[in-house]
């Protein structure tokens, strides 16, 4: 998607919830009712003025400015800008350089009945599932 700088900004829901953008680990391997853990939230380069990830032990949904930019199945990961090397959300600290990459997931993992099992609802987001280009292998 684009280079960012991983520093954590604090999300709009952390001063009135007391929570924090790194939420604690046993939050973030909980899925189903309970509430998501707060987004990774990071400062962009110019022109983006920020980008949040969602997750629940794997990236979920990537949005700038409130707007949806891939969302799962499609893969989004992050890598050192340096060195390229992937970046796993217990891995993420305040300062790291990094960059988003967004990939197409297979479209297989597309289909109405995967989508049910592994898109945006079935993680409890009220989201549509809008594929990016083409089809993983």
């Amino acid at each position: 998607i684009a280079p960012f700088h991983a520093a954590p900004l604090p999300h709009p829901s952390s001063e009135t919830e007391g929570s924090s953008a790194s939420p604690h680990p046993d939050e973030v391997t909980e899925r189903g009712p309970s509430p998501q853990p707060p987004p990774i939230t990071m400062g962009g380069p110019r022109g983006v003025a920020q980008l949040e990830i969602d997750f629940q032990n794997e990236n979920l949904i990537a949005r700038s400015n409130g707007e949806v930019l891939c969302a799962v199945p499609d893969l989004i990961t992050l890598v050192t800008l340096d060195e390229g090397e992937p970046i796993g959300t217990e891995s993420l600290r305040y300062g790291l350089r990094v960059a988003v990459l967004a990939l197409p997931a297979p479209k297989e993992l597309k289909t109405a009945e995967a989508l049910a099992v592994v898109g945006p609802r079935a993680f409890g987001y009220d989201v549509d599932f809008v594929p990016l280009p083409g089809d993983l292998l």
